[in-house]
């Protein structure tokens, strides 16, 4: 991960990034989400999330995202042996609403911006990351 950070000139003094490690795909081990917020990776819509699997004793990027808010939430629910993803997003027509990223044969759906919201009256359940709390 750390190699893959540093040829994405994600690492280093100019940039910054936040990473959270969780079992995505209740292999037992704990894959990581890595928050990039150096300007190079942020624009009006979000800042760019890789998600990165653990395989054996080193992780392999398997999805590359933009999240256009904190915090994130992976579910206590599972799309193709994978926790869904739940994140805040903002648009100027629709206002902040909530979207459900499910896990496809592809990855998690790199713009979330175009998935349908999550009802205001379901509960959603799991553990947050990326929160300043």
């Amino acid at each position: 991960m750390a190699q893959f950070l540093a040829r994405e000139r994600a690492a280093g003094p100019e940039a910054r990034h936040v990473v959270e490690r969780i079992d995505l795909n209740r292999d037992g081990r704990d894959d990581a989400l890595v928050l990039l917020q150096s300007r190079r990776y942020c624009s009006a819509r979000g800042c760019a999330l890789l998600v990165f699997e653990r395989v054996g004793d080193a992780y392999e990027l398997h999805s590359r995202l933009m999240l256009g808010r904190t915090p994130l939430i992976a579910a206590e629910t599972h799309t193709g042996g994978w926790r869904d993803l739940v994140a805040p997003m903002t648009s100027s027509t629709a206002g902040m609403r909530l979207m459900m990223l499910k896990h496809t044969a592809r990855g998690y759906p790199d713009d979330p911006a175009q998935l349908a919201a999550v009802s205001p009256t379901r509960e959603v359940t799991g553990r947050v990351l990326f929160s300043d709390d």
